[in-house]
């Protein structure tokens, strides 16, 4: 997904801020596709972060850490389903 760059270097990855560097096929569809896709993918990078240090939890673990890790994971697909 290295295909795009935002419109706007000071602003943050939006559905507003991503343009396609190569169309391949010539469409707005295919604009649309990568842009909504990496939006998902940032929303998405905290969850994939805190799954990472989950897997890495024992049952000795700080049970407040692995829910604060949760939440991040929950506030992450909330981001995403807003998309």
């Amino acid at each position: 997904m290295d295909n795009w760059f935002l419109l706007d270097e000071k602003e943050s990855i939006s559905l507003e801020n991503v343009g396609l560097i190569t169309n391949f096929l010539g469409g707005i569809d295919e604009d649309w596709f990568v842009t909504v896709h990496v939006c998902i993918e940032n929303a998405a990078s905290d969850a994939v972060k805190a799954a990472e240090t989950i897997a890495q939890c024992t049952g000795d673990s700080d049970e407040n850490e692995m829910r604060n890790l949760l939440k991040r994971i929950e506030h992450s697909f909330k981001k995403v389903n807003k998309i």
